[in-house]
């Protein structure tokens, strides 16, 4: 009778072992280092000197000086493929934004956090920098249906808006500040068709033009150059 209690397992200890072998054995994503696999877009900051290199999985890496590495994934739970179609930096202000190929425009902003530090042998007290990339907005489920034709975008001098070209030929303003987009077309693609000269083969052949391409004049700044694909 004693040696069938004695050997008797206790389930109660056994499901809490369990559960301890879980919480000290479990594996987490501490960080990231090295280039990105599988790469979609790339961004400049010419005045804060930083790289930024959007993936096909909605992984964000931002390098800076030696040493300096920036990590953020669009899609937190894995649930859906965020393909990053275009990165762009607001030079200066250390904000990307990020447009995906299902039509949604992130803005990502460099953070610094300071935190409280105090060690109990040396009683030194200090200050923790830590920098990080953050999520401030995204555009509404609405502008998702219009943003996912986008052909290519451009960033106007005042940082405030940005052109985006479709892939029917209409060019539409999304304002940075609200983060909204005006559905109505501030340059159609029946106005392109008509400045195109008589002599252009384009005109005769093609129904529409695709803005493969738009930049801001260097020496104009209310001139935009675009570069039709025909």
């Amino acid at each position: 009778m004693f040696k069938f209690k004695i050997g008797r397992k206790q389930p109660e200890d056994n499901e809490a072992r369990r559960r301890l072998q879980k919480e000290l054995f479990g594996l987490s994503k501490v960080c990231d280092r090295g280039f990105p696999s599988r790469p979609s877009a790339i961004a400049y900051d010419n005045q804060l000197r930083l790289i930024a290199i959007g993936t096909q999985t909605g992984e964000i890496r931002i390098y800076g000086q030696p040493g300096f590495q920036l990590s953020f994934s669009l899609d937190v739970n894995n649930s859906c493929s965020c393909n990053i179609h275009h990165l762009l930096f607001l030079n200066g202000s250390g904000r990307l934004i990020v447009l995906t190929t299902e039509g949604y425009i992130h803005l990502l902003e460099i953070n610094n956090y300071h935190s409280h530090e105090t060690t109990n042998h040396d009683s030194v007290t200090g200050n923790i920098t830590t920098v990080r990339l953050d999520r401030i907005c995204t555009s509404n489920e609405d502008d998702s249906i219009c943003l996912k034709q986008t052909q290519s975008i451009c960033l106007l001098k005042n940082h405030l808006s940005l052109l985006i070209g479709l892939e029917n030929g209409d060019i539409v303003l999304f304002n940075i500040e609200n983060f909204s987009l005006t559905t109505k077309p501030i340059i159609p693609n029946e106005i392109l068709m008509k400045n195109i000269p008589e002599n252009c083969h384009g005109r005769v052949c093609f129904k529409h033009i695709e803005s493969s391409s738009l930049d801001v004049h260097i020496r104009s700044k209310r001139t935009v150059v675009i570069f039709p694909v025909t």
